[in-house]
């Protein structure tokens, strides 16, 4: 098949967001927008910190998968950002004319500006983003962009809904975790396997995948605490709750990790289902234990800011060595404004509290905000 070959409006804006972002997809390539000024500001003159407001129709828009929710939702104006020059001045266009249309990170202006500052990380310099200077660039994309075969295959799921899982599986996510299977799913886009892959384990699990710099690394499996039991008495045999895929290299990810790195906070928690009660925050280490390459990522994101440590509130050990890895830590001045120990109460680890109160915890015992 035949693939057409484009010149992009903007370069510098479709390089950023590839290199950010992955994958970018073309809409109404090579169309000009239409503009009207609908308040103008003291930018419209080249000064001024707020960008004026523009009522801008269609033109060329890059879709990328959003960085917060992960789906291909992020359309991005070809004049996002960029200013150009006009018979009345120099025409400043705002950095609103992004949206994601599942998680609307755009309508917040603090995700917004992580966002942006990402982007000059990536290369898009705002003191040259003229579109008349982007043209002049010779930056090409295909309408077909060759992927990479995956090396890592997920296990045939169902999904979390009445009647695709079994019963068992949504009593125990809604009446034992109180998690809704559906809002699971659509954040971790996992599902139900009962066809493991590994022979002499016949238990079925709840399978997360885990990505990490937009490549899917590896997935875990979760069994059900009533068919460990189930299996234990029948076989006399131990069935380990979490599986890893085959060649595991867990000790190199962190769960959650392309999500959040882009919030000012990383929260640093045990499991996947803790990942998603601490929200988009928060990364999983699979254990206790802090893996060298897993510190290196944390450092390597958060070392100019900070994390805060979150142990299981039900295992003391795990709290004696949390303790031991934030003094370690900031001995080391590993993360500038520094690590924060954060204790759940007695008895629960943060995969059984709910969101707003983990929110509360943190910045009760570290004054810090998450989101």
């Amino acid at each position: 098949m035949g693939r057409a070959i484009y010149e992009v409006k903007n370069p510098g804006l479709y390089s950023a967001l590839k290199r950010m972002c992955g994958k970018v997809e073309v809409s109404q390539a090579g169309e000009t927008a239409t503009y009207q000024a609908v308040r103008k500001t003291a930018l419209d003159l080249g000064s001024g910190k707020d960008p004026p407001i523009w009522d801008v129709k269609g033109g060329e828009r890059y879709i990328v998968k959003c960085p917060f929710c992960r789906r291909d939702k992020l359309w991005v104006s070809y004049l996002a950002g960029c200013s150009m020059e006009s018979k009345n001045g120099l025409l400043n266009f705002s950095r609103s004319l992004i949206i994601c249309y599942r998680c609307l990170f755009n309508e917040d202006p603090l995700r917004r500006d992580i966002f942006w500052k990402r982007l000059k990380e990536n290369g898009y310099d705002e003191k040259h983003r003229s579109v008349r200077e982007a043209q002049t660039a010779k930056v090409q994309y295909s309408s077909v962009e060759e992927s990479s075969a995956a090396e890592v295959v997920l296990p045939p799921m169902v999904s979390l809904k009445k009647g695709h899982c079994p019963d068992r599986v949504l009593d125990y996510l809604l009446n034992t975790r109180g998690i809704d299977p559906d809002d699971l799913s659509l954040h971790t886009g996992c599902g139900w396997s009962d066809h493991p892959a590994w022979a002499t384990d016949p238990v079925g699990r709840l399978i997360f995948p885990v990505w990490q710099n937009r490549n899917l690394v590896g997935w875990q499996g979760r069994a059900l605490d009533e068919d460990m039991e189930r299996i234990e008495a029948e076989t006399g045999k131990k069935v380990p709750k979490y599986y890893f895929s085959a060649g595991s290299h867990k000790e190199r990810w962190l769960y959650n990790l392309d999500i959040a790195r882009w919030c000012p906070i990383g929260v640093l928690v045990e499991g996947v289902i803790d990942v998603y009660k601490v929200g988009q925050a928060g990364v999983g280490r699979f254990g206790c234990t802090v893996h060298a390459s897993q510190l290196k990522l944390l450092k390597d994101i958060w070392g100019n800011r900070s994390v805060v440590y979150m142990p299981d509130g039900d295992d003391p050990r795990a709290i004696e060595t949390g303790q031991t890895y934030v003094q370690q830590w900031n001995l080391r001045g590993l993360f500038k404004d520094g690590a924060h120990l954060c204790i759940p109460p007695k008895g629960l680890d943060p995969g059984a509290m709910p969101h707003a109160n983990i929110v509360h915890l943190i910045k009760q015992q570290t004054g810090i905000d998450i989101p």
